[in-house]
């Protein structure tokens, strides 16, 4: 009985584990296309316009991909000490944050908002990077931890 027992654990794990992957690789997916359509072909175009220099698209981009990197180490951390999934909370609450700050930054209307427009979407730009340093570290995680050891590119 204990064999039986044993090994339903291992195939339930293993489900677990083949739902992680596909659900990693789905969000992973999903994210990076709707990213590459904002950042890339809407946003930057937007910025060069409102700024009318290539340069401080550059500044909001660096500011985002600094934010990334820099969370990118401490999320490690913190999904070692803490758990992946937790860690994925916590993105998920930075996110929400960047979304809120982002429509902020697009649409408010008051004057002191239009003057400084450039400066709340860098803002904003920041938290994103932060976000994306969050979910795609634990994530890349929980991804390593439900595959076998020398078989990630071999997963489908």
């Amino acid at each position: 009985r204990n064999m039986v027992e044993s090994g339903s654990n291992v195939s339930r794990s293993r489900i677990a584990a083949d739902r992680n992957i596909k659900l990693a690789l789905l969000f992973s997916f999903a994210s990076q296309a709707a990213r590459g359509v904002w950042a890339f072909a809407v946003l930057s175009n937007y910025l060069k316009g409102l700024t009318g220099s290539t340069f401080y698209v550059g500044v909001a981009e660096g500011l985002q991909g600094i934010a990334q990197a820099v969370v990118a180490i401490l999320a490690g951390v913190l999904a070692d000490r803490y758990g992946r999934a937790n860690v994925l909370r916590v993105a998920g609450i930075v996110g929400l944050v960047a979304v809120g700050g982002t429509i902020f930054a697009l649409v408010a209307d008051w004057a002191w908002a239009v003057k400084y427009r450039y400066y709340l979407i860098s803002t904003a730009l920041t938290i994103w990077g932060g976000y994306q340093g969050l979910w795609y570290t634990a994530l890349e995680t929980i991804f390593a931890d439900s595959t076998k050891l020398g078989s990630r590119s071999k997963t489908n």
